[in-house]
């Protein structure tokens, strides 16, 4: 559950862990797909998080970035950049990297409207309410109470809304993930999983590449040097299923 409070600030609340990626369990399943501790690997623990914090996860954000929300108030100082000019400031210190929506507070939706919110209790409420949305939808299209732009720096944003009669503006935006992957849903946890399992078998492939045999009391043994294509080919065909199946976000840029 996220919950916002008066100075626009959110955050998660509750136990998540059930649904949300983890940082050691990522670890660990790169671990065993590449069959430790059966098979001696070349990079530690904290190689493989480097390689997720800093590759794979850098990587997965093209796709699946995760969404934020903020409150700004028109008439506090604190978001305000100038007129009509405000920052998108995460609370949790993430990287803003597009605004998707500004909504104003539920009384101005309700002036041009918007049915109240409210339990549909039976199929014939349905084309009524359906109608009222699309009336006041169009109301505020044209009575352009809320206009709005992303500027060319990716975390402020314009709104114009002297005509409004709202105060307060919920902002929706892509941001980075958690650096403890908390924020990655399991929706797409095989995925990034496997991106990050990729990249860690280039890596080992990589520095294998560095010799071509180990000796041995046996003599010197040729060393499986396949990982790096292999990581390759998983990390390529990860990147085409994103691809397909990556949310769509839109937004608009003032240069």
């Amino acid at each position: 559950m996220v919950v916002c409070n008066n100075s626009g600030e959110c955050e998660k609340r509750g136990d998540t862990n059930y649904t949300m990626v983890n940082l050691n369990d990522t670890i660990q399943f790169i671990k065993r797909k590449l069959g430790y501790p059966t098979v001696s690997l070349e990079v530690s623990d904290n190689d493989i998080e480097n390689v997720i914090k800093y590759e794979s996860l850098l990587l997965f954000e093209q796709y699946v970035p995760d969404v934020g929300r903020i409150l700004i108030n028109k008439y506090s100082k604190k978001h305000r950049v100038k007129k009509n000019l405000y920052w998108v400031i995460d609370p949790h210190d993430r990287e803003v990297f597009a605004v998707q929506s500004v909504e104003p507070e539920q009384s101005e939706l309700l002036a041009f409207g918007t049915p109240w919110t409210a339990p549909i209790v039976n199929y014939q409420q349905v084309p009524d309410i359906l109608n009222r949305l699309q009336q006041s939808h169009l109301a505020m299209q044209y009575g352009k109470s809320l206009r709005w732009w992303q500027e060319s720096i990716a975390n402020q944003v314009w709104i114009f809304s002297d005509d409004s009669i709202s105060g307060r503006y919920s902002i929706s935006y892509t941001r980075s993930h958690s650096p403890d992957l908390s924020s990655i849903s399991r929706e797409y946890a095989i995925d990034f999983n496997n991106i990050a399992l990729a990249y860690t078998m280039m890596l080992i492939g990589q520095i294998r590449s560095k010799y071509g045999t180990i000796g041995t009391p046996l003599g010197d043994i040729t060393i499986n040097n396949e990982l790096y294509s292999q990581g390759n080919e998983i990390l390529t065909a990860t990147i085409e299923k994103l691809d397909k199946i990556k949310p769509i976000f839109t937004q608009v840029i003032v240069q």
